[in-house]
């Protein structure tokens, strides 16, 4: 009788406790379905929204060490002013597309060559509209993206692609969906999959706070040393090679990344990748090569998106201060005190980047125009088209730009849609 006791007594402990079990998970289920009704409720989204663009409406006064400007987006997160979809009789309209250098890093809207060259335009009578889609931190992946799902929409004759030499190492080494397809899925685990599968707006609102957590880690710190550091040693980077790194980076941008008063990438790729520019320049080394090949199918993708929507095409290679500014190779360019690679060939002749672009535009009867060579002339004249620190173009480099373009568009057929202007019967001008 006593063991029958026991039993019976071990036996309700046990069905009690499955009893609180079952209950604590009936408990959460139901949490759970109902906060995935609220989040339905709210209009929270049911997938990770596609970033395309900067946010819509934005209005930024931003510092850095070197300049100040405004930077301030339209409805549509393009750094240009509001463009209605539906073009004036008689309109003409060149997409631009790039990176910060085509958005204008640096320096105020209507000093940007996009600008310029519109503004040139207008003046001989023309009505040619310059949409500056630059997209700054981006590769041709991103801002081919930007075009093929914004920039189509308000009907452009034609896109100018805007090449820099490090969309090379801004380039995936690996493509995981088709480029610039709708809707492209995202990465998930196995776990992250099944949990997107029942609770779909739970899983996005977690990856939405995750994802927002590691962009403010990569972009905002108060101690730019130990966080690079700390990367390095995850890396498996030598102690020796951190401590160097440490004594060779000048301690005023370390206090202005601090401040985020300077792009603290400059710096740290010195220590995490010094290859950075040998990679984008030379396009050498199997890691860059690579990327290289990526980036060919980005592009030729791109060139079949314009070809579907009968917009002709053209590229511009912006080129490196490192190719054409001597003062670029001094040991207190941070660049090259943080321990990158630079090369002091890449300022003489063509460099790999040169040659591939070149040979790629030819291959598909691309119009190209490398302004290497021309910006070599004008930092030789005593022009400074690049800010010293931060590496993007100066108001003056922007002159340059917008120059050699018209002076481009000017002289070649480039684009068929686009009517020429009076200035075209006279000889190219230079800038002033």
């Amino acid at each position: 009788m006593e063991r029958s006791g026991k039993q019976t007594h071990f036996s309700g402990r046990i069905l009690s406790t499955l009893q609180r079990m079952s209950l604590t998970v009936l408990s959460t289920l139901a949490v759970v379905i109902m906060t995935e009704s609220g989040l339905w409720l709210a209009g929270c989204p049911h997938e990770f929204p596609e970033v395309v663009a900067h946010p819509p409406n934005l209005i930024e006064q931003r510092k850095q060490l070197e300049f100040q400007y405004l930077f301030q987006t339209n409805s549509a997160g393009l750094r240009d002013n509001e463009i209605t979809l539906q073009k004036e009789a008689g309109e003409r309209r060149i997409f631009v597309a790039g990176d910060s250098f085509t958005e204008g890093t640096g320096v105020e809207a209507d000093e940007r060559f996009s600008n310029l060259l519109e503004q040139f335009f207008s003046e001989t009578g023309s009505q040619v509209r310059f949409i500056n889609g630059g997209l700054s931190g981006a590769g041709p992946l991103e801002y081919g993206n930007l075009f093929v799902k914004k920039g189509l929409s308000y009907q452009p004759d034609a896109l100018l692609v805007c090449f820099y030499p490090n969309d090379v190492s801004n380039t995936p080494k690996q493509l995981f969906r088709t480029p610039f397809m709708k809707n492209p899925p995202r990465p998930r685990s196995r776990f992250r999959r099944l949990l997107h599968r029942f609770w779909p707006r739970i899983n996005t609102q977690i990856e939405i706070l995750q994802d927002a957590g590691r962009r403010q880690a990569n972009t905002v710190t108060t101690d730019f040393i130990s966080t690079v550091s700390s990367e390095a040693r995850h890396r498996g980077i030598s102690e020796t090679l951190i401590n160097r790194w440490q004594s060779s980076i000048p301690l005023s941008l370390v206090t202005g990344v601090n401040q985020q008063k300077f792009n603290g990438s400059i710096l740290s790729q010195g220590l995490l990748n010094p290859n950075y520019w040998s990679d984008s320049i030379d396009v050498q080394s199997p890691d860059a090569v690579q990327r290289w090949n990526i980036a060919d199918s980005i592009l030729s993708a791109l060139v079949e998106h314009c070809r579907i929507n009968s917009t002709e095409i053209a590229m511009v290679l912006l080129p490196s201060p490192f190719q054409c500014d001597p003062q670029s190779h001094a040991e207190d360019n941070p660049w090259v005190a943080s321990g990158c690679q630079i090369r002091p060939q890449w300022l003489s002749g063509n460099t790999g980047i040169q040659q591939r672009l070149s040979d790629w535009t030819q291959q598909r009867t691309i119009p190209f125009l490398d302004l290497t060579e021309e910006f070599r002339r004008q930092i030789q004249s005593g022009s400074q088209l690049y800010w010293k620190l931060d590496g993007h173009l100066t108001p003056a480099g922007h002159r340059a730009t917008g120059h050699a373009i018209k002076n481009w568009l000017n002289s070649e057929t480039v684009f068929r849609s686009l009517p020429r202007p009076v200035a075209d019967q006279r000889r190219p001008e230079s800038p002033p």
